[in-house]
């Protein structure tokens, strides 16, 4: 009976027929997959019983269904399918183990990825590290064989449900079976396996610290595709393996291999796109897990190498991208800002190149570094953003000007609050800001042209003035 009601299932049309699971067959699935969990009970509720062909049958079954399940995304159905697989984990001892083991000594298939990752995840639960152990060698290189060798781009529900037992793997399996695949991998079709990379490296355990140059010259090739979205997916890879790295050398390392692809290393970007991307990646990069006096240094190298790129580009749109991913760099400066990039602050903004829009990326980077224990060493930029602050005054109807004397006073403003010897200098610097006439930060124009990012800082500028009535007004 057992044998022949799961015929029926199989027969039954559940399953999607291009392969993408649909809210109608998830439903369905959710409904068979309840009944098979009642055939488990009465069909196989003794342990002899579950072996052979049959058994093999109802747990291939039910990771099909569970896997059109998973697929719909369907929160409810999703918890329900969970929930009932677990309860009938819970009434028989070392059921989940079997599963497992069956499951593992089927014909390797994705659709058995999800079934396995409830079943770790189960295990987790119940302190049962045993089982997973037993069996990691057996885990590692399915998912090796289904989805890091995959000739097809594995769906999304396949990856999410993978996480569980990536969380096991050690650095053994790393090293020994999943880096040599993924390399190889990255090399022959990176548009199926990149995405399947971004999961594998956000989801592990593991510092990646000492992989991180292996794994990084395979993603930072990506960054100069030709296919937008492979770019794409090449930065958040790249974000996924900086978050695993606390390394400072390791990360330097990697920071000097995309300067040097910037730079023309493996050929000349002559496309925008691909001077964006590997800045991108560079800003990827900035999401590291160094700490300490360690990231303040690396921070201080990155800064150093951006210069050299930022005297020689001339496009507008690249050195506003370029001075951005700075600025992620620079908010990490916590006990000095190097030298060397305020001199080139200072310097940028008399360039012919620096246009309003890279004045005001330069405005936003000082912000982001300029701050905290940094604070009292933008004294010395004080004279430039003064001047910003004139030339906003004197030409109160350029929007983009105004936009950039909002950014500067903020900054005028946080060093005030923190030196009284800086407010000593600001007479002429409240006389314009204050000046109701002139109104250089609230006229009609400006509020009503005035992009979010202005008003945000706008709003920063009335909040670090000191309280006077008479300021009230701006």
């Amino acid at each position: 009976m057992t044998k022949n009601l799961m015929q029926c299932l199989y027969s039954a049309g559940i399953f999607s027929k291009n392969g993408v699971p649909s809210k109608s067959s998830s439903a369905a699935a959710c409904l068979a997959l309840r009944w098979t969990c009642l055939l488990v009970r009465t069909g196989f509720a003794a342990s002899e019983k579950r072996q052979g062909d049959n058994w093999k049958k109802m747990v291939e079954l039910q990771c099909s269904l569970l896997t059109e399940v998973l697929g719909s995304s369907r929160r409810h159905a999703v918890d329900t399918a969970v929930a009932k697989l677990k309860q009938l984990w819970k009434e028989y001892p070392n059921l989940h183990a079997e599963y497992m083991s069956t499951a593992l000594s089927l014909e390797p298939n994705q659709s058995y990825l999800g079934m396995l990752g409830i079943v770790v995840q189960f295990c987790s639960t119940q302190k049962d590290l045993t089982t997973v152990n037993k069996h990691q060698s057996a885990l590692v290189e399915l998912f090796v064989k289904t989805v890091l060798m995959s000739k097809t781009k594995p769906q999304k529900h396949i990856l999410d449900n993978c996480v569980p037992l990536l969380r096991h793997f050690t650095h053994q399996d790393f090293k020994e079976t999943v880096l040599p695949t993924l390399q190889k991998s990255l090399l022959r079709s990176p548009e199926n396996v990149i995405e399947t990379i971004s999961c594998l490296l956000s989801s592990v355990t593991l510092d990646l610290s000492q992989y991180a140059m292996d794994i990084g010259k395979g993603l930072s090739s990506q960054l100069k595709s030709n296919n937008n979205q492979l770019m794409d997916e090449a930065v958040s890879a790249l974000k996924s393996l900086a978050h695993q790295c606390s390394d400072p050398s390791a990360m330097e390392s990697l920071c000097r291999h995309l300067f040097a692809i910037l730079g023309g290393s493996e050929g000349k970007l002559t496309v925008v796109a691909q001077k964006m991307s590997v800045l991108s990646g560079i800003s990827s990069l900035s999401n590291h897990a160094v700490s300490g006096p360690s990231s303040q240094a690396l921070s201080g190298i990155v800064s150093d190498l951006f210069i050299p790129f930022l005297q020689q580009e001339v496009h507008e749109g690249t050195l506003v991208h370029a001075v951005s991913v700075l600025s992620l760099w620079s908010s990490k400066f916590t006990t000095e800002i190097p030298k060397t990039l305020l001199e080139w602050m200072k310097k940028a903004f008399s360039l012919k190149a620096c246009t309003s829009a890279v004045r005001h990326a330069y405005l936003q980077c000082m912000l982001a570094a300029i701050r905290g224990d940094t604070l009292l060493q933008g004294v010395e930029m004080l004279p430039l953003l003064i001047q910003t602050v004139e030339k906003a005054a004197a030409q109160v109807i350029q929007i983009p000007l105004v936009t950039e004397g909002v950014a500067a006073s903020v900054l005028i403003c946080r060093m005030a609050v923190a030196d009284p010897q800086v407010e000593s200098k600001l007479a002429g610097f409240w006389q314009l800001v204050l000046d109701e006439k002139k109104q250089i930060f609230t006229s009609e124009k400006f509020l009503s042209l005035a992009s979010e990012e202005g008003e945000f800082r706008r709003s920063q500028n009335i909040l670090h003035l000191p309280y006077k009535p008479h300021w009230c007004g701006l």
